[in-house]
């Protein structure tokens, strides 16, 4: 027998590697009526075989299959008894191909298969089960990761290859020899020199990871130090902006104060102007004459006011007590107005 089998990926994707299975056997007992045709799948946890192989396995181990869960459920008693008897399964396994004489023997020990069902594989509770599902038809056929975990795997990508080799334990003392895989066509690939010795830095190269190391930690640290101060001289020239009430969008309303203060600049249509000219006229200022000019214009020092028709509700002007009528303002216009 071969120590390795090597299979080639196939065209289905759904089924990228296909292989033979030739026999399996416990003991003296024959589980495998005739070779069949499989596929090798890690997402499956099960082994998948005819329905002819599944009642052999049930004569050997005494198993019952269950209808409503569709599994080998064992009670106590039934794995104790397996336990104990600690049976082995080897599959004889092939390429698949008639023409090829390729053979590796894998043999699984009972504890490949002492598994456990949990919720919801087996409804609410959790139960031992034999890892065997009986297969519809031959496109159900497959080694899953029952006899999986008991083979090494290597997969050549390059190729388009997997190689299978029977698992091993060695002894923790015992050590690797990792041998690298040279892609086709290769002429510098010494595959005999990758030999898994582990090499140490030299002196030099510690001390230069170390002094490369301390250098970019400085940097690093150096840059940190520059934004902090950006950052910060950014922050003192907003709040000075702020202060001095430039460049910035408040949309706080302005206080009581500052509302009186320009309401009454803004009124005092007629009377005064501003308050340096109310001011003025407080401490006996006298205010320019004022004349109606042809077109009903008052005309003071250039300046025009409008008569505004209709009787405004304003302050007291000139010391009136009520706003005279059409021809009294008239007659006013021309005279000096008393008590300034």
């Amino acid at each position: 027998m071969a120590s390795n089998l090597t299979l080639a990926g196939g065209s289905d994707p759904y089924r990228p590697f296909l292989l033979g299975i030739e026999s399996i056997t416990s003991g003296d007992n024959s589980l495998l009526l005739e070779p069949i045709i499989t596929a090798l799948d890690s997402i499956v946890t099960q082994i998948w075989l005819p329905i002819s192989a599944c009642k052999a396995f049930e004569s050997t181990f005494g198993l019952v299959w269950n209808d409503t869960y569709e599994l080998y459920l064992l009670d106590n008693d039934q794995h104790s008894a397996l336990v104990a008897k600690n049976a082995s399964i080897t599959f004889t396994l092939s390429t698949g191909d008639g023409n090829s004489a390729d053979r590796l023997t894998i043999t699984l020990p009972y504890a490949a298969f002492d598994l456990q069902a949990s919720p919801p594989l087996a409804g609410n509770g959790t139960f031992y089960y034999f890892p065997l599902k009986q297969a519809a038809n031959e496109t159900q056929y497959t080694l899953g990761r029952t006899l999986l975990q008991e083979v090494y795997v290597l997969a050549d990508y390059d190729r388009g290859l997997i190689t299978l080799y029977e698992a091993v334990y060695p002894d923790s003392s015992v050590q690797s020899n990792i041998v690298t895989i040279c892609p086709p066509g290769s002429s510098t690939c010494n595959a005999s020199s990758s030999q898994s010795t582990p090499q140490k830095l030299s002196t030099g190269a510690i001390v230069g990871t170390a002094i490369g190391g301390a250098i970019l930690v400085c940097l690093g640290i150096g840059i940190w130090i520059i934004t902090k101060k950006r950052r910060r001289v950014s922050v003192k020239v907003t709040e000075s902006i702020s202060n001095a009430g430039l460049g910035t969008s408040d949309n706080s309303e302005p206080d009581h104060t500052q509302l009186r203060q320009a309401h009454s600049e803004l009124e005092a249509p007629f009377g005064y102007p501003n308050k340096s000219l109310k001011s003025g006229i407080d401490s006996g200022y006298t205010p320019p004459r004022q004349e109606l000019s042809s077109d009903g214009i008052l005309e003071s020092g250039g300046t025009e006011l409008h008569e505004i028709e209709g009787d405004p509700t304003v302050p007291e002007l000139y010391g009136c007590t009520s706003w005279p009528t059409s021809n009294q303002r008239e007659t006013n216009l021309t005279e000096e107005p008393d008590g300034l």
